[in-house]
């Protein structure tokens, strides 16, 4: 039983392939060729022929790059730690010279400086304490003797003689000054109260002029502002800062190429396209005779299958050449450049460690010396210059002072002797001046004053007799009294003679 069913499968199966076989041979021979891709085949080829450049520059500048970027940066970190540790020991060294030496020099110094500023500071303190005292101590005695001796001088005769002479010179003064005028004033007045000889009025007509003004019309003016706007700036994409530099590779074999590919791949010229089109033109008309517009044909002249070719390939080529670069480039470059660093950052370490650092322990040194001098020293100098310095200007005060008490009192006395024997004599002058002026101003000042008066009314009579017509007033009144002087109204002048 199985046989028998597995005979008829076979059979059918064969029957199928056949059907198949006929019409895979039919369906081939009715479907034309695809036309070749130059522009896949171009970029297919690009982007291999980019690869191995990339790959080969990748890897050797990357190995070159680690091998350098590893030493310096080994050399560079283990150079930092061993100077570091270098200027620590410098310091630490500096220290300890710089603290002794500091208290050696410190205490030498300040006991200089003390006794030398406490006997200066000491000696002047001592002559201001006895100058001091020494004006309270002899003040009021020489004030005394000042006074007393005053009263011995011939001050209050000569403020009487002076103050006389200044009273009479006063008294004159004072009476021209005050009698003269008002006396011409009262003669004047009673010769003008005299009785009037004559009285003549006289009436004038006059109307006042109109006047009037135009002012200029104003001017305008208008002011013009123009307005501009600077160009923009456009915004340039940002830089990837981790990427490694990338050199700068052009597709040079684009064109060896393209030629390559083109000559064994695409024939020289196609005009199967073009012949049926050119068939089938329309004919032109038997009555209408065409004549040549003398323009060049729009129609483009077809392109031969190379042509083609060139210009779809070469594009495609460069463009691929130049996106896959970078990438293959960065991917090589990072890997041989991560061989190479470890390996040369610990030789650059290594080197670093050997290197000579004298010059940061001497650094350190120095810095360490002055910090702890200056430290130590400003310490230890300041404790022994107040000690020497408060016992010498103790011993040196009280010395200036005994020295130079009994000069500062015979200065002082002196002085105090001499203001108040000026300011008493003063006192006294000023007493008797004051009473002879007083006394001498009110003796002479009624004989001054009528003889003051007399000479003015004589004056002023002289003067009548020189000008015997005078204006006595003059007024212009309105016969509307409002203030404005109108077109035919009438004035008055009242004018006295």
């Amino acid at each position: 039983m199985k046989r028998s069913t597995r005979r008829p499968r076979r059979a059918d199966s064969a029957i199928h392939h056949s059907i198949a076989t006929i019409l895979l041979l039919s369906t081939t021979l009715t479907i034309a060729a695809p036309p070749p891709d130059y522009a896949a085949a171009g970029k297919s080829q690009g982007a291999l022929d980019s690869t191995g450049e990339a790959k080969r520059l990748g890897r050797l500048n990357g190995l070159e790059d680690g091998k350098k970027m590893g030493y310096n940066e080994g050399f560079g970190v283990c150079a930092a730690e061993m100077r570091q540790d270098a200027l620590r020991r410098g310091e630490r060294q500096g220290d300890i010279d710089g603290s002794a030496r500091a208290r050696d020099e410190g205490t030498n110094r300040g006991s200089i400086d003390g006794q030398a500023r406490g006997d200066t500071e000491g000696r002047a303190d001592g002559d201001v304490r006895s100058d001091r005292q020494s004006n309270i101590d002899a003040t009021p005695l020489g004030t005394a003797d000042g006074i007393r001796e005053a009263a011995t001088t011939d001050a209050a005769a000569r403020g009487m003689a002076d103050g006389k002479i200044a009273g009479d010179a006063e008294a004159k003064k004072v009476a021209e000054a005050t009698e003269y005028t008002p006396a011409r004033e009262q003669y004047r007045a009673e010769r003008m109260a005299e009785a009037i000889r004559s009285e003549t009025t006289i009436r004038v007509g006059s109307s006042s002029a109109q006047l009037s003004a135009n002012l200029p019309a104003s001017t305008r003016f208008s002011a013009l502002f123009a307005t501009g706007h600077g160009p923009g700036n456009g915004n340039q994409p940002p830089l990837n800062p981790n990427d490694p530099p990338i050199p700068n590779v052009k597709p040079d074999q684009s064109a060896e190429r393209t030629l390559t590919y083109c000559k064994a791949n695409a024939s020289t010229v196609s005009l199967a396209a073009n012949s049926s089109s050119v068939s089938a033109m329309p004919k032109p008309s038997n009555t209408v005779q065409a004549e040549p517009s003398g323009r060049p044909s729009d129609v483009p002249a077809p392109k031969s299958e190379f042509e083609k070719c060139t210009d779809d390939y070469r594009p495609a080529y460069e463009t691929a050449f130049l996106s896959t670069f970078k990438s293959e480039y960065i991917a090589t470059y990072t890997l041989a450049y991560n061989q190479q660093f470890a390996t040369w950052k610990a030789q650059g370490c290594g080197a670093a460690r050997a290197a000579d650092y004298r010059p940061d322990f001497d650094a350190g040194y120095r810095r360490g010396y002055d910090e702890s001098y200056q430290t130590v020293y400003n310490r230890i100098y300041n404790d022994t210059y107040n000690h020497v310095y408060h016992d010498s200007f103790n011993a040196a005060s009280a010395a200036a002072y005994e020295a130079s008490y009994a000069a500062h009192y015979d200065t002082h006395y002196q002085a105090a002797k001499s203001k108040a024997l000026a300011e008493r004599t003063g006192a006294i002058y000023q007493e008797a001046y004051a009473s002879g002026k007083d006394s001498e101003y009110r003796a002479k000042y009624p004989n001054y004053a009528a003889a003051t008066i007399k000479r003015a009314r004589a004056d002023e009579a002289a003067e009548f007799v020189r000008l015997p017509v005078r204006l006595g007033k003059l007024e212009i009144v309105e016969s509307i009294r409002d203030g404005i002087l109108e077109a035919g109204e009438k004035l008055t002048v009242d004018l006295d003679l």
